[in-house]
C-alpha cells in the first residue's frame, strides 16, 4: 500500500468520527440538526465521497504502475527440466529416441558413442549405458569369464593405445666389492609393450514389440544379462588363448612354462608343488597369486592326496558360511573353462600359477548400447546390442607361469 492511500484513508477516517460525533450529540441533545450542521454534514460527506475515489483511483494507478515495472524487468530464461540419465536411457530402451520428451532427447544426444552428429535415427551409433548399467555388465561378465574375475582392470576414457613399460630385475642382485674397487653396471632392461582397444560385440539380442510393451517385463535386465553374458564369454576366451594379433595376448600365449609334466593327461602334486615355486618368490607373495585351471582339471586335482603314507585330499574346501575360498596347497583358484583339460593331449597347458595383477584388461570407459528400431519390423521384432572395445596383456612375464603336460 502506497503513502498516498495511507494518508487519503486516515483522512476519511477522521471525517467519519466527526459526522459520528455530530450524530451523538444531535441524538444526545434530543434534536434535528441546525442549518449550519446540515451544512457542514453535507460538505464533510462530500469530502469522503471525493477521498474513496481517490482512493480507488490511486490503487489502479499503483496496479498500472507495477505492470510497467515488470514489463521493463529483464525476462528470466526458464529453467529446463533435469533430467536422469538413467531413466531417460531406459525409456529409449522402450521407446526409441522418438519416445522421449525434448530434455530427454537433449541428454541422451549428448551420450551417443558416435562421433556423428545426427541424433535422432536410433540406429545411427550407439548410446552410452549409464554407469550403474555398465558396472553391472563388467560384474555379471566376470561370473562367465575367469580371466576378469582374476586380473586387473582399468579403464581409459578414449581408445587410444596405452604404452606400458616393462621391467623384470629379479635375476639381477648386487654384489660385493672390495675397498678402491671400481663398481660395474648391471643395466635394467626396460621394455614397452601396448593395450589397444579391440571392439568385441553382444551380437543382436531380439525381442518382440509384445514383451517390449509389457510392463511386466524386465527388459532392461534381461538385455543387460544376455548381453553380459555373451561378452563374458567372448572376453574370457580372448584373454585366454588369444594370439595377441589384432586380438589381445591371452594367458596362454603370454606366459612361458614354469613346469613340464612326466605324463600327456595327468598331473601329480609334486608337479603342482613344482609349477608355484617356478614363480619367484616375490611374487608368490605379492596377495594376488592364485591358480587357474578348467573345471575338470580341478575335479582331477581334488582326487589327488598330499602323498605316500597321507591320504589327505589335495583340495581344501573353503567356508560357504564365512565366504572363506576353497584352496589347492594353500592357494586360492579360479575356475576358467576356456583353459586346455587333461583330456586335449600332448603340450596342452593345463593349469596357469602367479600373480594376476600382472596381467592388464583394458576397458574403454564406456560401453555403448544399440537400438535397431526398423531392421526388424516386419517381424515385429526390436533388436538391441553391446559393445565395448578391451584389450588384455600380461605386463610382466615372470610374473605368472603355465604347467603344460608332456609333448610326448
Amino acid at each position: 500500500m502506497s503513502k498516498v492511500i495511507r494518508e487519503l484513508q486516515q483522512e476519511k477516517r477522521n471525517l467519519l468520527a466527526e459526522l459520528q460525533e455530530l450524530q451523538t450529540r444531535t441524538s444526545t441533545e434530543g434534536r434535528a440538526m441546525t442549518s449550519d450542521e446540515n451544512a457542514n454534514f453535507d460538505k464533510v460527506n462530500e469530502r469522503i465521497t471525493d477521498i474513496e475515489k481517490s482512493i480507488r483511483n490511486q490503487q489502479a494507478l499503483d496496479e498500472r504502475l507495477k505492470e510497467i515495472a515488470l514489463e521493463n524487468q529483464p525476462q528470466e530464461q526458464p529453467q529446463e527440466r533435469k533430467v536422469d540419465y538413467g531413466s531417460a536411457f531406459w525409456k529409449y530402451q522402450r521407446r526409441g529416441f522418438a519416445g522421449l520428451d525434448a530434455a530427454e532427447q537433449k541428454l541422451v544426444a549428448e551420450k551417443r558413442g558416435t562421433n556423428d552428429q545426427i541424433t535422432t535415427t536410433d540406429s545411427l551409433g550407439g548410446y552410452l549405458v549409464p554407469e550403474g548399467f555398465g558396472d553391472e555388465i563388467i560384474m555379471t561378465m566376470k561370473h562367465y569369464s575367469g580371466m576378469l574375475q582374476a586380473s586387473n582392470i582399468f579403464r581409459t576414457a578414449t581408445g587410444n593405445p596405452v604404452p606400458f613399460p616393462t621391467l623384470d630385475d629379479t635375476a639381477n642382485t648386487g654384489a660385493l666389492i672390495g675397498e678402491g674397487v671400481a663398481d660395474t653396471v648391471s643395466d635394467l632392461t626396460y621394455g614397452v609393450k601396448n593395450l589397444n582397444a579391440y571392439t568385441y560385440t553382444s551380437r543382436v539380442i531380439k525381442w518382440s514389440y509384445e514383451l517390449i510393451q509389457d510392463a511386466a517385463f524386465n527388459l532392461e535386465s534381461h538385455t543387460r544379462d544376455v548381453a553380459a553374458e555373451r561378452l563374458g564369454r567372448i572376453l574370457n576366451s580372448q584373454l585366454t588363448s588369444g594370439t595377441g594379433s589384432s586380438q589381445p595376448n591371452g594367458i596362454l600365449t603370454a606366459a612361458s612354462a614354469g613346469k613340464t609334466a612326466a605324463s600327456t593327461s595327468a598331473i601329480t602334486r609334486e608337479e603342482i608343488v613344482d609349477l608355484i615355486h617356478s614363480v619367484d618368490r616375490a611374487y608368490r607373495q605379492a596377495g594376488n597369486t592364485a591358480l587357474m585351471m578348467h573345471d575338470s582339471t580341478l575335479a582331477a586335482i581334488r582326487k589327488l592326496a598330499f602323498g605316500s603314507g597321507d591320504d589327505r585330499p589335495l583340495y581344501q574346501a573353503g567356508n560357504a558360511q564365512t565366504g572363506e575360498p576353497g584352496t589347492i596347497e594353500g592357494q586360492p583358484f579360479v575356475i576358467n573353462n576356456d583353459f586346455d583339460e587333461l583330456s586335449d593331449g600332448a603340450d596342452s597347458s593345463v593349469i596357469a600359477f602367479g600373480d594376476w595383477s600382472k596381467y592388464y584388461v583394458r576397458i574403454v570407459n564406456d560401453m555403448q548400447m544399440v537400438r535397431l528400431n526398423e531392421r526388424y519390423a516386419e517381424e515385429r521384432v526390436i533388436g538391441y546390442f553391446v559393445y565395448l572395445r578391451a584389450d588384455g596383456e600380461l605386463l610382466d612375464t615372470a610374473s605368472i607361469k603355465l604347467l603344460n603336460l608332456a609333448a610326448s
